[in-house]
């Protein structure tokens, strides 16, 4: 299994508790700069020699302020992480060619998990099933 998170320690704790399940490989990444989403997928092709299943999660709750205070760049930083980070990682996975099953899916929240910032967010998803031919099959 391959894991990866933008944060370090975050990544080191859940790839520790992972193994307890079997081989875990953690990869520093962020889903919000192409490159660094290009260079996890060559480093995983490399290592591996191919994606088998690719599960996308990655989430972000910003940009949940009130229309009238809330900040573009908050939700310029969500959509980029929420929505466009899951095209952008089955785009990558696709061009190296050797993927068997995505399933990408960005999530930030469930309904009234409490986050960080005190916020309850409403709750959301996108889930997008894509075949080796990066063909959409199911959203």
């Amino acid at each position: 299994v391959v894991m990866a998170d933008i944060e370090a320690p975050v990544l080191a704790a859940a790839a520790a508790e992972a193994a307890a399940l079997g081989t875990v490989w953690p990869v520093p990444l962020d889903v919000t700069a192409e490159a660094s989403v290009e260079a996890f997928h060559a480093k995983t092709i490399d290592r591996f020699g191919k994606v088998d299943v690719l599960v996308n999660n990655a989430g972000l709750a910003a940009g949940l302020d009130p229309v009238v205070t809330g900040k573009d760049a908050d939700w310029q930083a969500m959509l980029d992480v929420n929505v466009l980070a899951a095209q952008r990682v089955v785009r990558a996975a696709v061009a190296q060619g050797s993927v068997s099953d995505l399933i990408a899916q960005g999530r930030y929240a469930e309904a009234g998990q409490r986050l960080s910032s005190g916020l309850e967010p409403a709750g959301a998803s996108l889930i997008t099933i894509v075949n080796r031919d990066g063909v959409t099959v199911a959203r």
